[in-house]
Order: structure tokens, then C-alpha cells, then sequence
């Protein structure tokens, strides 16, 4: 696995604040505090707490970027877009999947992204899935799988922290006939059903979405062969 050792570093420190902020507040139901952010999605204390870690990790990692979250960008976005001109940016998403973490269910992540110059350099999505507890009272996390994609290098498949045996994911042909369908996944800005149903009508083989997360892991393993997003109707 040739990927760089900054993005490695980040995705280490990524998996290490989910195991410390995340996977204990999911184990005991107890995300905090919960707003919504003006598109109507939930932001819980897990969320913020999260998000610090990451920008902190970032600002190690990549010392020279700018390091942001989801979270922070939702307060003013045009001076995030303004500032990021032509500069190295490490944008976190904390908790993927918000609305899943607060219902108990395992289809959350930790998502970053590296770009430069508005080219995506390398991304990472940590999935912790349900924590078991061990009779000393520790929390394992049940899969543990880290994904990463570096431009030029391939994307990436690990459980835990073992690197040596990742596994390099290759999207290769589906053998089909004209009775098999497209599986593809809709989804809308607001996650509203009603409109992502509108947007796969007609089409075969609809997959219906989770969260953004569940459905790049999902294209990546060869579980579906699209993902199709809009920003507004």
C-alpha cells in the first residue's frame, strides 16, 4: 500500500477520536445535546466534539493546510469558500450519519477529505459499527474498517490498524444481461424520501440510501454501481 504517510497519520488519528468520542457515545446512547443545522439535519455534541478532534488532527498531519468540519462550515460557508482559494484544505465531516447515530445503528462514519487547489488528493472513511464490550469493560468496535483513496495510489481497504494486510478495492466489471438491473442509490440535499423516490422513479434496480458514507462504501465493495446526488429540486 504506497499511500502517503501524512494521509496514513490522518487516517490513524481519524480512527483514534471515533474509538474515543464516537463509539462510547453510540454504545450509550448518549450523543448530547441536539440542534439542527438550517437544511434541518441533526448536530449533537458528538458531532462538535468530533469535529474538534479531527481539525486538531489535521493541523499535525498536514501543518500546512487548512484544517475545517462540516460542522464549522455550516455557521458561514462563504467565508470558508473565500478562504480556501488556492490553499491545501482538510474538510471533515465528524459523524456521518447523524440521524442513524442517534437511532442506535451502525451505518455511521468519520469522514475526511484532502484537497489542494480544488483537486481531491485523498479521502478517508473511518466505520467503526457496533461496539461490543468485553468483560473488563472495554468497547470494541464490531468491523473497525477504515477505507482510503489517494490520487495515483488506488483506494484501500483495513480493519483496526493493521496496514499490512490491506486490501486494494478494484471496481471491475458485473457481468450482466439486459435481465439484470443498475443498482443505483438516490439521494437529495434534504434527504427528503418523497423526492429521492421521484428521482428513482423508473429506474431500475433503485437501492434506497442511507447516508452519504454507507453509500460510497457500498460503491466501492461492488454493491451498487451508482450513486446520484442533487442539491435541490
Amino acid at each position: 500500500m504506497n499511500i502517503s504517510l501524512p494521509t496514513l497519520s490522518l487516517a490513524w488519528r481519524v480512527r483514534q477520536a471515533a474509538l474515543e468520542e464516537l463509539v462510547p457515545r453510540h454504545f450509550n446512547r448518549q450523543a448530547g445535546n441536539i440542534s439542527c443545522h438550517s437544511d434541518g439535519s441533526f448536530v449533537t455534541e458528538a458531532d462538535l466534539a468530533m469535529e474538534r478532534r479531527l481539525i486538531d488532527a489535521a493541523k499535525i498531519t498536514h501543518p500546512h493546510a487548512l484544517a475545517t468540519g462540516e460542522e464549522t462550515i455550516a455557521e458561514d460557508p462563504r467565508a470558508f469558500l473565500e478562504n480556501a482559494k488556492d490553499k491545501e484544505v482538510i474538510i471533515n465531516d465528524p459523524l456521518d450519519g447523524t440521524g442513524a447515530f442517534l437511532e442506535g445503528l451502525d451505518i455511521y462514519a468519520a469522514v475526511s477529505a484532502v484537497i489542494k487547489n480544488g483537486v481531491i488528493e485523498a479521502g478517508i472513511i473511518y466505520a467503526p459499527g457496533l461496539a461490543l464490550q468485553q468483560a473488563d469493560g472495554r468497547l470494541v468496535p464490531q468491523k473497525d474498517m477504515t477505507f482510503i483513496v489517494e490520487r495515483g495510489q488506488g483506494c484501500w481497504m483495513y480493519r483496526g490498524i493493521d496496514t499490512d494486510n490491506a486490501v486494494q478495492l478494484k471496481i471491475g466489471k458485473r457481468e450482466t444481461s439486459l435481465s439484470h438491473q443498475a443498482r443505483v442509490a438516490f439521494a437529495c440535499m434534504n434527504q427528503d424520501k418523497k423526492f429521492e423516490a421521484i428521482l428513482a422513479d423508473g429506474v431500475d434496480g433503485y437501492i434506497e440510501r442511507r447516508h452519504a458514507n454507507h453509500d460510497y462504501i457500498r460503491l466501492l465493495t461492488g454493491e451498487a454501481d451508482a450513486n446520484s446526488y442533487a442539491e435541490r429540486f
